[in-house]
């Protein structure tokens, strides 16, 4: 990217003569000035890092400073935002040519950017000042400063990040030590697994379509691997633990270890105890946990770890969900137990943070009662009389050895203020039954499995491989119909609204839509747009069952752009997704653990996007994105903070081949390594 003088001088004063390429300067000949692209006086864009590519002037060519070493060169020296910067190389990634089009259109983005970033600093001020209002709960003043201060606010203005210290990178596979396991069959495209949930081939194809790998990247020396789950950077912050009879086994807990596709054991269910809770569940149950380990992601991300952790708890529960459905099986959150109980049934390993529980269970299976998903209960006495857990996690260190409250204050306070420790009340209890079945729109998409098994994350798109006009309408709305009705169920009333930047989608008009869910549109502006700033207008052509309003019209790319964190892939995709979710009045209402929540909701809808973008087109592919700038994404839409919050943005568009993804088996490594003490392999890094 291209260094401003000052970065250029600081990064000089670190580096030794002969280190000039590492720190962003050419150390080979100069090139003659016929040679470079841009004459002096050209107009181009250059690529400035994280606050993304920016219309400059060519000032001179092969530009050295005084202080540099002989053998140090910049191809240019730029005027950018009033400044000066070099550009260290003569390369499309890091300079390009700037039309007028382009000029005229990132000057009206800078010029609007530039206006929304006072008003984002302002919501975020707005934000902190009701942590203090009367009457607030520590609770729920906790959680809002935390989403005020782990948000990016603006382009330039960040969040607290991570150190990304690779030697000490957390390994993302727990491993119970001695543990005895059972390598489970796995599963594939083309696998249809045989027997009840609780057989070996069908328990297998469940946690392999659902958190297994399913594929491996590499890049130099470095191999990682990818999980049918999404994930933010691919780091892995949960742990699943499956209870229940497995095979012909009596009923016990078990951990999932992914790396091996294994599970591992941890003690026998008390028979007493496990009827009772059995009981409660519908016929053929079996029961999964979630526990997550937030320092995974915080060691990459910093203080928004914390709310990336929750981001994938919902990539989790739509990956079960997708993954159940591929059996003719329904899964269900046991949202009414408090983490108290999760907590005491799972017995986790520090530094693992009990999240919550799944049932999944046959579609057709018979139910224990009309509403039984609200009065399940596990009694604190579930262990009682019961030896302690038979084997423990591997010793996981977090922060650097340092105490969490010191290290990130704010995630330990957010940590403890979202924990529930009471039942929800009536009013929670807002959504319909989960459903039995697939909807058509999914039922129509062919075999989930494949989808599944190819699902990645686009690093980057190429709009000049859209077809003619763009991404068909009809193609656009089938997405969507998949998105409203993913069979991921939550019980609650919809909470989070996607509100679209189109960019390149056949006969609809680019600008911002609002995909209306679980409320009409009328009912929505009272409380998304009280001030009536947005058009709300119905949009010609549209089918009824696909409740899209205009908001805005016009050529959003830029703001797409600049929204997700300065990210070209908001902008070079069909169309962008900012998620928006009911903030302060609903944590006032229930409680500060509302707010994980609304990150499941999101990235459960987030994860449907993956597999409907697939399911749509061979050619398409999605792609989460966590680094936004909520407050200023608000200020643009006119929607008041702390009333909403953006928690998630998501793309989808047409990729430029990933050549780091490796195609081979996604467990070649466990027939490579057959024999070995697997308590002795290191799976860190992978």
């Amino acid at each position: 990217m291209a260094q401003t003088c000052a970065n250029a001088a600081a990064n000089q004063k670190s580096s030794h003569p002969a280190s000039g390429g590492r720190s962003g300067y050419a150390t080979s000949e100069m090139p003659s000035v016929a040679m470079l692209r841009f004459p002096i006086g050209s107009s181009v864009l250059v690529n400035m890092g994280r606050s993304g590519w920016k219309v400059a002037q060519v000032l001179s060519h092969n530009h050295r400073e005084p202080s540099w070493p002989s053998d140090q060169t910049a191809p240019y020296k730029v005027r950018v935002d009033g400044g000066l910067a070099f550009v260290p190389i003569d390369d499309s990634r890091v300079i390009r040519a700037a039309t007028e089009e382009d000029i005229a259109r990132m000057r009206r983005a800078e010029e609007r950017s530039a206006a929304l970033g006072a008003a984002a600093e302002r919501a975020k001020a707005a934000q902190l000042t009701a942590v203090d209002s009367p009457g607030r709960t520590q609770d729920v003043a906790a959680v809002l400063r935390y989403h005020a201060e782990s948000c990016h606010v603006r382009p330039g203005l960040y969040a607290n990040g991570g150190a990304m210290d690779w030697e000490n990178q957390p390994d993302k596979f727990r491993r119970l030590l001695g543990a005895p396991s059972i390598d489970l069959p796995r599963s594939g495209a083309d696998v249809v697994p045989e027997g009840p949930l609780h057989s070996l081939q069908s328990l297998g194809a469940l946690l392999h379509d659902s958190c297994g790998i399913t594929a491996w990247k590499g890049q130099g020396h470095a191999r990682w691997s990818l999980r049918a789950n999404p994930s933010s950077g691919a780091l892995q912050p949960l742990e699943a633990f499956v209870f229940g009879q497995v095979g012909d086994r009596q009923a016990a807990q078990w951990h999932y270890n992914a790396y091996w596709h294994s599970l591992e054991f941890v003690a026998d269910l008390p028979a007493q105890s496990w009827k009772s809770l059995e009981r409660q569940l519908p016929q053929g149950a079996i029961v999964i946990a979630l526990t997550s380990i937030v320092w995974r992601n915080a060691w990459k991300y910093g203080d928004p770890g914390f709310r990336y952790t929750h981001h994938d708890v919902g990539h989790q529960i739509s990956s079960f969900a997708f993954a159940a459905a591929a059996q003719n099986a329904t899964v269900v959150l046991l949202d009414s137990l408090t983490d108290t109980e999760i907590a005491g049934f799972v017995r986790a390993d520090e530094p693992e943070d009990p999240v919550c529980i799944l049932a999944i269970f046959p579609s057709g299976a018979k139910l224990p009662g009309e509403y039984w998903w609200r009065s399940v209960s596990i009694s604190s006495k579930f262990w009682e009389g019961a030896a302690q857990a038979a084997y423990r996690g591997a010793p996981v260190e977090t922060y650097y050895g340092a105490p969490e409250e010191e290290a990130r204050p704010i995630i330990a306070a957010a940590r403890a203020a979202t924990r529930r420790l009471q039942p929800p009340s009536p009013d929670f209890w807002t959504s319909g039954a989960p459903p039995r079945e697939l909807q058509s729109s999914w039922t129509s998409a062919g075999p989930l499995r494949p989808l599944i098994h190819a699902r990645r994350s686009a690093q980057s798109y190429d709009p000049d491989k859209m077809p003619t006009g763009g991404l068909p309408s009809h193609i656009f709305y089938e997405i969507l119909r998949r998105m409203l009705h993913q069979p991921a169920w939550f019980p609650w009333r919809p909470a989070v609204q996607p509100f679209l930047f189109v960019h390149r989608i056949s006969g609809l008009e680019p600008g911002i839509y609002l995909l209306c869910r679980g409320y009409s549109g009328e009912e929505l502006k009272k409380h998304v747009d009280p001030k009536g700033q947005l058009e709300w207008k119905t949009v010609p052509g549209v089918p009824d069952d696909v409740p899209l309003l205009l908001m805005r019209k016009g050529d959003v790319r830029e703001e797409a752009k600049l929204g997700s964190c300065v990210q070209d892939i908001a902008a070079d995709s069909a169309f962008a997704v900012a998620f928006l979710a009911e903030h302060l009045p609903m944590l006032e209402k229930h409680g500060a653990w509302w707010y994980k929540r609304v990150h499941w909701e999101a990235c459960a809808l987030g994860g449907a996007l993956y597999l409907a973008a697939g399911a749509a087109s061979a050619d398409l592919q999605g792609t989460g994105i966590g680094c936004f700038f909520a407050p200023w994404v608000q200020a643009l839409l006119g929607v008041d903070s702390p009333r909403w919050a953006d928690v998630y943005h998501f793309t989808i568009g047409w990729p430029n081949v990933d050549r780091r993804v490796d195609g081979g088996p996604p467990y070649a490594h466990v027939e490579a390594l057959k024999g070995r003490d697997r308590d002795t392999v290191s799976s860190r890094g992978a």
